[in-house]
């Protein structure tokens, strides 16, 4: 029994090990593309963080800045590159603004099409709002913006919810493919 045991314990330490590895490398190679970013293209607009994502198997690169370097105004530049090293050249497919702050960036099958959409959700204020792009060929495309009290996306239905305290209401918005765009589902009263 206690043979049994150490050889379980040693076998959960080496996949731990393991998977701290592979953790390790993906933040060195996250950080790495940053730096050679930085050193090929500069920071001419005083970029304030970096973050790189996957989305439908391409690499994009997005950076943050304050449009008039006021934090009230937060900007993204978004990028798509190749290679980590960045030896082809990148494309800038996006520039815009996101808001103060950005709580959450995600990628996520709202329309049911199989290819993930480029979700944002942010806040100004007392306001959260979200924005979701689609990825074309040689740009992103702003599909949906709205803004609320709360935002919930249901992964399960494809939803997004948008609650309004002051109106006591919660909005479900769908992906219609008829018309290809998010469409009111439903409202619903909330007690509280």
């Amino acid at each position: 029994m206690r043979l049994f045991a150490a050889r379980t314990h040693r076998t959960i330490s080496r996949i731990g090990i393991v998977f701290v590895a592979i953790f390790a490398l993906a933040r060195a190679q996250t950080s790495d593309t940053i730096e050679q970013f930085k050193k090929l293209y500069g920071n001419s607009r005083d970029y304030k963080e970096f973050r790189v994502i996957n989305l439908n198997q391409n690499k994009y690169l997005l950076a943050f800045w304050y449009q008039d370097n006021s934090p009230l105004q937060l900007s993204v530049d978004v990028f798509r590159y190749e290679d980590r090293e960045l030896q082809k050249p990148i494309r800038k497919f996006y520039t815009g603004d996101v808001s103060e702050e950005i709580s959450e960036i995600a990628d996520l099958d709202l329309t049911g099409d199989g290819r993930a959409e480029l979700i944002f959700l942010c806040a100004s204020g007392q306001i959260k709002i979200i924005r979701v792009f689609e990825e074309r060929r040689d740009s992103l495309v702003l599909r949906f913006e709205k803004g609320g009290s709360d935002i919930s996306v249901v992964r399960s239905t494809r939803e997004i919810w948008i609650k309004s305290r002051t109106a006591k209401e919660l909005d479900v918005y769908r992906w219609d493919p008829r018309i290809r765009r998010f469409v009111k589902a439903k409202t619903l009263q909330i007690v509280f």
